[in-house]
Order: C-alpha cells, then sequence, then structure tokens
C-alpha cells in the first residue's frame, strides 16, 4: 500500500482534502483538488518560442501563467480554471435553471466540468474534433436554430478562423435574447490593433508573429472588443478586481487575465 493510501485510512477522505488545503499552495475549480504546483506550458511552446522568435514573450500574453499552466489531476489549463470561477458564482446566483450551452473546440478538463452541472444542458462541437456532439463550422452553423442556446464558450477559436466577423455574426444568431458566451483569444498586453498579413504562410511567419503556426492572426485588444460589439453583443471584462487576488493566486491565474463576456441583450 502507498503511502498516500495509507494516509487517507488514517485521516480519513475529510481530514485529508482539510490537510491538502493547509499543505499544498493551490486549488483547481475544475476538479476540485488541492496541488501542491500547477504544470508549465508544455516544452515544445518553450521550444518553438526560441526557435521561431515570437516577437513577444509569453510574460506578455494577457492570460496566461505559462509556469503554472495545467491542472496534474484534470488537465485544465488556466483559462479553464478562469471560466470555472466565473460559473460557479453565475450558478449560485440562478438556482435550479437549467442552461443549454454549446461548447465549441472543447478541452477535456472543463468539458467533463460542464457536463457534471445540473444547470447545463450540454452539447460539444467542433470541425475536426473526434467525438464531439457536432461537427460545426462556427462561421456557418447551419445546424443550429435561431437562439438554440443560453450559453456558448468560444475559447480561443476566433484566431483560427478565416472570418471571425462571420464566427461572431454566427454566435449571436443562435444565442438567446438575454443570453451571453465566453470569448477568449491570445492577447497582448499593451496591443491594441490585430496583426494579421495573408502572406504569412509559413510555421516561421505564423510562430513569430501570432504565437501559433496554426493562428492566422493575433488579436489586438481594442480591435477584439470592437469585432464583438459590431457582432451585436455588449461586451463585459472581469479581472483581478472582481474575482479577488486571493483566488487568482490560489488558482495560479495570473493577475492580469481578463475573461471578456458577450451578452445579447
Amino acid at each position: 500500500m502507498n503511502f498516500r493510501k495509507q494516509l487517507k485510512l488514517v485521516l480519513g477522505p475529510n481530514l485529508l482534502r482539510i490537510s491538502k488545503k493547509y499543505l499544498f499552495g493551490h486549488y483547481c475549480p475544475v476538479c476540485e483538488h488541492y496541488v501542491r504546483d500547477f504544470l508549465p506550458l508544455p516544452k515544445e511552446y518553450y521550444e518553438n518560442e526560441k526557435k521561431y522568435h515570437f516577437k513577444y514573450g509569453f510574460d506578455q500574453l494577457e492570460t496566461l501563467n505559462h509556469s503554472m499552466y495545467r491542472c496534474p489531476i484534470c488537465f485544465s489549463n488556466d483559462r479553464d480554471r478562469l471560466y470555472t470561477l466565473y460559473l460557479k458564482e453565475f450558478f449560485k446566483k440562478t438556482g435550479n435553471q437549467v442552461f443549454r450551452l454549446v461548447d465549441f473546440g472543447p478541452s477535456q478538463g472543463f468539458s467533463n466540468w460542464l457536463k457534471n452541472q445540473k444547470n447545463i444542458s450540454y452539447r460539444s462541437a467542433d470541425l475536426y474534433k473526434d467525438g464531439v456532439d457536432d461537427k460545426v463550422d462556427i462561421t456557418d452553423m447551419k445546424e443550429y436554430r435561431d437562439g438554440q442556446f443560453d450559453i456558448f464558450i468560444c475559447s480561443h477559436i476566433l484566431e483560427h478562423v478565416v472570418d471571425p466577423n462571420k464566427a461572431l455574426c454566427e454566435l449571436y444568431r443562435i444565442t438567446s435574447k438575454g443570453g451571453w458566451g465566453i470569448i477568449m483569444v491570445p492577447l497582448v498586453k499593451g496591443l491594441d490593433k490585430t496583426l494579421e498579413d495573408p502572406s504569412h504562410q509559413t510555421d516561421e511567419e505564423r510562430w513569430r508573429n501570432y504565437f501559433q503556426n496554426d493562428h492566422l492572426r493575433l488579436f489586438g485588444k481594442t480591435d477584439f472588443v470592437n469585432a464583438i460589439e459590431r457582432g451585436g453583443f455588449l461586451v463585459e471584462q472581469f479581472g483581478v478586481d472582481f474575482f479577488g487576488k486571493e483566488r487568482f493566486k490560489t488558482s495560479a491565474i495570473s493577475n492580469t487575465s481578463v475573461l471578456y463576456i458577450a451578452k445579447k441583450l
């Protein structure tokens, strides 16, 4: 019997959980485990940053804790933890109401958490991934009717699509009146204008300028918010002042992180 099992038998699950809270410095709101540390970005990101000379360092990205990126238990990343904190607060205020939610490009840990929430009727969607509920082109979602969903998750999708404006219009169309969604893209602190050049076709050009070889642009903050508003949404931004420094610290979310909520009035 290993040490962890022995400790659990001696302390019991509840006391063991309390002990971890004080022994370990971090907490994952997705899987609700206390952990000593989160894992950094996969090493290939650091290798590519150096190889292709990404013009902005990882520390300059608005919502990224690259040194404590992924949970060692459920593998959720720092932005997944940010979304979960927000959704937990939202559901506290809504009682037993069930919301129709669509999750574009689902990530494993966060997707599993969403599926287990009593307040959510969940569907996953992606154009290329296997195992999703719906194979959907986010710029032309003919599979979905007007106003079909109350909440959507569109996290790090728009930088991949040829026409993000079409995607935003489609997101607005499928959202119910009074509904809302999380829209996130990689953003660089202080960069307001979007960087986009169709001639950038190689891995080197896209990595150097856009942070990844399958990104078609690097959004500027002002342009990003304006694009969401042109799609018809009201944009709200929630940062450390909303969530609190202690929760950000415990969940290993950088203090510069900002959550973008798009509301359909």
